[in-house]
């Protein structure tokens, strides 16, 4: 699977498709175009936008066989001609190097417009062409990694010249290096058709097994390169960035940053997409428009699994203000109610005024009842595509709106491509054009009628004087329920405050909201006045009353539905999770040291145990997070450990291995956890909280049965939703000789679940061990009540007041009670 993004100038389009007939105050959507009009599949687009001339784009993709398809517009993408006649360059039947496939494109200010693919003839390697009349001609401009095994070629340009940025870069994989890193190569531009050589290529350090990512230029010329990692199939997997802070200059790619682990692994199956199967898709962009609020601001899109396998696949966003070195929570984009599927995001900003927007793939009007998002059998297996914008850097998205008129699906094409793996958009003044594979012959001039893929664009002009009004969050201002809990509860009749933004470009006048009698909300007050609300400025909320139905540990879906005068700004839902959520843990632990040696016939030298095992029993609910203590390690050379951690349903983890540096360690403590900055390669090593990281090196990890095979991925993610009852097993290996240590301490996992309650006459009361303590949980709002215990129900026996201190957060009130207290039943009164 390859998957391919377009720079900055291309991604100037890529994703501001997204606002259709549902919101035309916001983006106006042209005619669909199919651009290709040939037999057989067509997938996997690349698109440029030329920036001297914006009426100028080209588009390039696979053909079956051998060769690319390519396409050029001079009007602003209304019509297409066909690049050397037939449409079909590097077929050989030109002077172009034979080509494969996996196209990706990009310009720069100068007008230069870069095409990058894989090569089929000896010897292999990832072509670079050059065209100084936006794709009507090309020339070769140079063969990168000639001779190496190499995949998932991205080019990017910036689209800001100064002096220290005119550059154009590649990224790709390359498996004929040791560990298969990710690898970058530049070249500086000094004008139309006078690019310099491509200087060596650099490896991005520990990037070892990565692919399927994205490359971006910065406003100073800075490179950000992301990559996921591989050999998870279903996931789930990692993705990562790394910074080249000088671009050309001599500072080179620095230490991978976490960004995210998701549930979407590098080959995992969705309905939609049941043979070519989907990866994470992730998608970088800078926003390089100076005038900006979010000048320099890195974003990255990418597909989240929710949970692991359900096939409940999101669009997800995360925003960056420090090149990558941190980065927001995620935001998610596609707005449907449903548990269907979103796949092959692409995201892009205009250069000309910040706007960010993005398009994929969708899902979410398959429902298997043979409606209009209906053509296969069953449900969730046919797609259309969608779009969003946000004028507020990426903090907020507009309604989604659907950009395909027609619906595709991959049954209908005998190609195992499927709808392959990548789609396009790019971004400029204000206009976006996504590119999408699509065979609903939607337009009627499908050769193949709706069987083939073809490929499809749309022009889609963004307004960005129109209001948006967003969802700015809720409180519960009254309630009925004794002792009031701070939240809305079933058959709770409540007032609360709504509060809504404008994250637009323009004014609201007179803005009037009316709560919907709908989505568990019954009874509603009265409409309410929010007045003028300006563009960009701050939250104002409202009071509205209204009874909540629903069951406890439901949601109710509260809707709001605005007026602005004559205008109709459509609806803005605030869901309402009906309870108070309770995060419980519980904690198992195995303290038998676990002796580290080289006393073995050969390496990799196995620890004692071998495995070491902790039985976890009584946990009721699916687990949400597990971290993982190892306690008290000391050894001569902690990079040669590796540690695997496995669980009863044989779902595994890499907590560590090759990390660390190459110096000893004694007596420290390590606890991982996904929500951690990883554990460090460069030593000194101390106690802390890290996320589990694996940086591969020579050999390679292999552990002895009884332990499981490769591959072993990074993430305690895997373990998300699992039931937890049975046996955990921690590999300890060590990889090379003349070393030793141990894990004096043993080890220790530590369980995380949620559980609701709802307001009752009396509070209810969780119960749950952890470890050598029961812990008796209840809502914090029970101020009024007092904890008493015994050892038996006998009648005869009183209860006592639990002198174990209250310790109150999240809402709720805790006390852990020792078991050898003795003490087995517990109630509150008032």
């Amino acid at each position: 699977m390859n998957f391919v993004s377009p720079s900055i100038c291309s991604l100037i389009g890529a994703s501001a498709l997204a606002w259709l007939v549902a919101d035309a105050r916001a983006q106006v959507v042209g005619s669909n175009v199919n651009v290709s009009r040939m037999n057989t599949d067509q997938t996997e687009p690349a698109i440029a936008i030329d920036p001297t001339n914006p009426n100028r784009l080209f588009i390039a993709s696979n053909l079956e066989g051998n060769g690319l398809f390519a396409a050029f517009s001079v009007n602003g993408g209304a019509s297409w001609s066909y690049t050397s006649g037939d449409g079909r360059i590097a077929d050989g039947n030109d002077t172009l190097p034979l080509a494969c496939c996996e196209p990706s494109a990009t310009c720069d200010l100068f007008g230069n417009l870069y095409l990058v693919y894989l090569k089929t003839s000896a010897p292999a390697g990832i072509v670079v062409l050059l065209s100084t009349n936006f794709g009507q001609g090309f020339r070769l401009l140079a063969t990168l990694g000639s001779g190496h095994s190499v995949d998932q070629p991205t080019v990017a340009a910036n689209c800001r010249i100064s002096p220290s940025n005119r550059a154009v870069w590649v990224t790709y994989q390359d498996s004929s290096l040791a560990g298969y890193p990710v690898v970058a190569q530049g070249a500086s531009v000094t004008g139309l058709g006078s690019v310099g050589a491509f200087r060596a290529a650099q490896a991005i350090p520990s990037s070892m097994d990565g692919n399927f990512g994205d490359i971006a230029v910065g406003p100073n010329g800075q490179v950000l390169v992301a990559y996921q990692t591989t050999g998870t199939g279903e996931g789930p997997s990692s993705i990562f960035v790394s910074l080249d802070p000088d671009g050309l200059g001599p500072a080179g790619f620095a230490q991978p940053v976490l960004v995210t682990t998701t549930g979407v692994g590098d080959y995992d199956t969705i309905p939609a997409e049941p043979e070519r199967h989907i990866d994470a898709n992730a998608s970088l962009a800078y926003d390089v428009h100076p005038a900006s609020p979010h000048f320099g601001r890195a974003y990255l899109a990418y597909t989240e699994e929710s949970p692991d396998e359900s096939h409940n696949t999101d669009i997800l966003l995360r925003f960056s203000d420090n090149n990558g070195a941190s980065w927001s929570a995620p935001v998610r984009i596609n707005d449907d109610d449903t548990i269907r599927s979103q796949f092959l995001p692409r995201m892009a900003v205009d250069p000309t005024s910040g706007l960010l927007a993005a398009s994929w793939y969708d899902c979410r009007n398959d429902d298997g009842l043979g409606g209009a998002g209906n053509r296969l059998p069953g449900a969730n297996n046919d797609a259309q595509f969608y779009a969003s914008v946000s004028f507020d850097g990426g903090e907020h998205w507009a309604p989604n709106v659907r950009v395909s008129p027609g619906t595709s699906t991959e049954s209908a094409s005998p190609n195992p491509k499927d709808f392959a793996d990548y789609t396009a958009l790019t971004f400029y003044n204000g206009t976006f054009h996504p590119v999408w594979a699509d065979n609903s012959n939607s337009t009627g001039d499908n050769p193949d009628g709706a069987t083939r893929m073809e490929i499809y664009t749309a022009r889609v002009t963004v307004n960005a004087g129109s209001p948006l009004l967003v969802d700015a969050g809720t409180a519960v201002m009254a309630e009925n329920c004794s002792p009031a809990n701070g939240v809305v509860d079933p058959g709770e009749r409540v007032t609360v405050n709504f509060s809504l933004q404008n994250v637009g470009r323009a004014m609201t006048t007179n803005l009037v909201a009316t709560l919907l009698e709908s989505g568990g909300v019954l009874s509603p007050g009265p409409s309410q006045v929010y007045g003028a609300l300006p563009g960009g400025g701050a939250p104002v909320a409202r009071p509205f009353m209204f009874t909540a139905s629903g069951p406890c540990g439901g949601t109710v879906q509260a809707s709001l539905r605005l007026q602005d005068g004559p205008s109709d700004l459509g609806v803005v839902s605030f869901p309402l999770p009906l309870g108070v959520m309770l995060d419980l843990s519980q904690s198992f632990a195995n303290s038998t040291p676990i002796q580290i040696t080289e006393q073995r016939a050969f390496a990799p030298f196995a620890a004692s145990p071998y495995p070491s095992a902790i039985t976890v029993t009584g946990v009721s609910d699916p687990i949400n997070k597990v971290t993982v203590t190892l306690r008290n390690l000391s050894h001569s050379f902690v990079s040669d450990l590796d540690i695997l951690l496995v669980g009863p349903g044989g779902q595994k983890t890499m907590l560590m291995s090759d990390a660390g540096g190459t110096g000893s360690v004694f007596g420290v403590t390590l606890t991982f956890d996904d929500a951690a900055p990883g554990i460090p390669d460069d030593g000194p090593l101390t106690s802390g909280v890290f996320g589990p990281r694996d940086y591969g090196g020579v050999p390679p990890d292999e552990f002895p049965a009884p332990a499981p095979a490769e591959p072993y991925p990074t993430a305690l993610a895997a373990f998300k939703g699992v039931n937890p009852n049975g046996v955990w097993s921690l590999y300890v290996v060590d990889d090379l000789e003349d070393d030793e240590g141990v894990i004096a301490g043993g080890w220790s996992l530590d369980l995380f679940r949620s559980q609701v309650t709802c307001c009752s006459s009396s509070p209810r009361l969780v119960i749950a061990r952890s470890g050598a303590n029961v812990l008796i949980r209840w809502p914090a709002a029970a101020t009024n009540y007092a904890l008493e215990a015994k050892s038996s129900l006998n009648p005869a026996m009183t209860w006592s007041s639990v002198s174990s201190p209250v310790m109150t957060a999240n809402g709720t009130n805790s006390v852990s009670v020792p078991i050898s207290s003795g003490n087995r039943f517990f109630r509150l009164r008032q």
